[in-house]
């Protein structure tokens, strides 16, 4: 989940998630995964742990624009779905990906 996002990253990250649903995943499913886990009783002990990673150039260092380059990156592999989802073009969707890291650094 992208907190406070631009309105790039919103487009997108409300393409994923109707993209998601349209082929029948539930886009919030990662909430239930350890409960999924646990069901099977195949686990012993299973534990998690949520990391919150600012996005974007902060505190003068590459963490967040690393960060921002991943998600852009796992977006680019989606490229074909969600320009359809989207109506854009390959030119705009690659536009879409660059203004998205340049927006990470804005809306902090």
């Amino acid at each position: 989940k992208i907190h406070n996002p631009g309105p790039i990253a919103k487009k997108l990250s409300d393409a994923v998630q109707q993209l998601l649903i349209s082929n029948g995943v539930n886009p919030k499913i990662y909430s239930q995964i350890p409960k999924i886990m646990a069901d099977t009783n195949e686990f012993g002990s299973i534990k998690s742990r949520e990391t919150i990673t600012p996005l974007g150039n902060w505190q003068k260092t590459s963490q967040g624009i690393k960060a921002l380059e991943d998600i852009a990156a796992g977006l680019k592999s989606l490229q074909a779905a969600l320009k359809v989802v989207l109506g854009v073009d390959n030119h705009e969707y690659e536009e879409m990906l660059k203004q998205f890291i340049i927006e990470g650094s804005n809306y902090k």
